[in-house]
């Protein structure tokens, strides 16, 4: 297949953990995956092309992503405009066994999400920053892969990624204000582990992330 010679290739590439890694959308496999398909209807005459690269993985926490994060925005960058979606704070989040802290301290936290945006910014691609979601703990054991966490804490972070974007000039999603405007009970929006979006819940936030991306 040739492209048009006035194609222009844009890549929206994705940073985060399970959540954003499309765990239990058991329907599309993911927000990420559901922007995929929107941006491949949109571009059925290769106007422009838009691909999403999700590169999250489950348990990956923000030094993880950073350690890949440049020289993934710099291959991107070498054939496409690029946009770095960064999905963030529920394993930064976690209390493990014998700690009475979170994993990733707040002031830490906050100075590795700015980090992302600047490293963005250094390597010409936009940013947008998505806040993680809440979560139902009475619906299952209150651990997760042997950590407890906490919906407050999660709330925190998300406020911390909120201002990290708001210094950096960056668009922010907003997952729990998001669940929020859908009229559903929080509940009719997680899966059965009390911790992922359902298929409901990760369908509104591929809606909300696309109205939020700056192509």
């Amino acid at each position: 297949m040739h492209l048009p010679k006035e194609t222009l290739v844009k890549t929206i590439y994705i940073e985060g953990d399970s959540t954003t890694f499309g765990m239990q959308d058991l329907e599309m496999g993911g927000w990420p995956n559901r922007l995929h398909v929107t941006m491949l209807n949109k571009d059925v005459e290769f106007a422009d092309m838009t691909m999403v690269q999700n590169r999250a993985l489950p348990g990956r926490t923000l030094p993880g992503v950073l350690r890949e994060a440049d020289a993934n925005m710099k291959y991107y960058r070498r054939f496409s405009d690029v946009t770095a979606v960064l999905q963030t704070g529920m394993n930064e989040v976690k209390i493990f066994s014998g700690s009475t802290t979170p994993l990733i301290l707040a002031k830490r936290f906050g100075e590795l999400a700015t980090k992302f945006c600047t490293t963005a910014q250094d390597n010409a691609c936009a940013t947008v920053l998505v806040g993680p979601p809440p979560i139902d703990t009475s619906r299952n054991n209150p651990t997760f892969s042997g950590a407890a966490i906490k919906d407050e804490l999660l709330a925190e972070y998300g406020d911390i990624l909120r201002g990290v974007a708001r210094e950096q000039n960056v668009p922010y999603v907003d997952t729990r204000a998001i669940f929020a405007e859908t009229g559903r009970p929080t509940l009719e929006l997680l899966s059965a582990d009390g911790y992922h979006p359902n298929a409901v819940g990760h369908a509104a936030l591929a809606a909300a992330v696309e109205a939020a991306l700056p192509l």
